[in-house]
């Protein structure tokens, strides 16, 4: 069974008060499972003032047509899978693949999804479900990232990046800043083999002069910066 990340992401948070504080938190936000050991572990904490019940529970990531989709993964461990934590507590929860050979030489990417199953509270007139979708890689045999950027102006008012990654590991789009320096685009994930367009209002306001993208791989710890013009030949950053 697939489905979009709406269906979940926009859930998650539909219901969310500004200032609300969070009932768990989850730290790291992403794991990078090597393939000689493919087990990692999350950090979980219960921030609130009373107990929280948390189930994590782990898909397949697959991109198509820019569209993030899921399907279930018995292959990706989690343990322990549900849990309870009291006001305070802290608890260490470990993902891992059995066989990284049985996923093949290119990075695989999952989802983990963090979820609030607390018993109804009836003494609150609305209750907040945290959930949580958190990015799991298996980390590809030879990683090599080679990934097509273009800024396109579009006819109707819009400026369009379209993306293509053909590597064998993730590319992270950590913001795309105008020449003004105005955020337009901010993380974006670009699996293996897949290709996106996405378009923002654009009045085409510094025409000629650059956009600056940062974008960050698969293992990497700093961001890398690139200048791209709106019209220009597609941008290949390769990265070995």
């Amino acid at each position: 069974m697939m489905r979009s990340l709406c269906s979940w992401f926009c859930a998650a948070f539909l219901f969310l008060i500004p200032g609300h504080a969070s009932a768990f938190e989850i730290g790291p936000v992403s794991l990078l499972l090597p393939r000689e050991n493919p087990v990692g572990v999350f950090h979980v904490a219960n921030t609130a003032e009373k107990p929280v019940s948390i189930e994590m529970l782990g898909y397949r990531w697959h991109q198509e047509g820019g569209e993030d989709f899921y399907e279930e993964a018995p292959g990706l461990i989690i343990t322990p899978p549900i849990f309870t934590l009291a006001p305070g507590e802290r608890r260490l929860v470990r993902a891992g693949v059995m066989e990284a050979g049985e996923w093949g030489e290119k990075e695989t990417a999952f989802r983990v999804l963090a979820r609030d199953i607390s018993p109804p509270d009836t003494s609150l007139s609305l209750r907040v479900r945290l959930q949580m979708l958190l990015p799991v890689f298996l980390e590809a045999a030879a990683s090599e990232g080679t990934l097509s950027l273009k800024l396109k102006p579009r006819g109707d008012g819009a400026l369009c990046l379209d993306a293509r990654n053909e590597g064998s590991a993730h590319e992270k789009l950590l913001w795309l800043k105008s020449p003004s320096g105005a955020r337009l685009m901010t993380q974006k994930y670009y699996l293996p083999g897949a290709a996106a367009r996405e378009c923002v209002p654009w009045q085409g306001d510094g025409t000629g002069a650059p956009f600056q993208a940062a974008l960050i791989s698969a293992g990497d710890a700093s961001p890398r910066f690139y200048d791209l013009v709106p019209g220009d030949d597609a941008r290949r950053l390769v990265r070995k």
